[in-house]
């Protein structure tokens, strides 16, 4: 056999129709819809996080606030006492 028959594909390539080519374009599509929204929960969850820290280092330092003017007060009083 030298090679000279006639060339057959084994299977049949099957061509691309408009449905197939919206079905991949929809896959893409929700692809990158899946990825977006992905980064997007990220985001919050960082936001989310840094509004936390925030408000921890607030409340501390209302805290620090209100532990400085209770001395203050005790203070006051001490004076207050002598005084008398």
């Amino acid at each position: 056999d030298k090679g000279k028959g006639v060339l057959e594909d084994t299977e049949p390539t099957k061509k691309m129709t408009k449905s197939d080519l919206d079905a991949a374009q929809i896959a893409k599509d929700a692809e990158v819809a899946r990825l977006v929204y992905e980064e997007e929960l990220e985001e919050l969850e960082r936001e989310k996080e840094k509004i936390q820290r925030e408000e921890e280092a607030f409340k501390a330092a209302i805290a620090e606030m209100y532990n400085e003017v209770q001395v203050g007060i005790e203070a006051d009083a001490l004076f207050a006492a002598k005084l008398q």
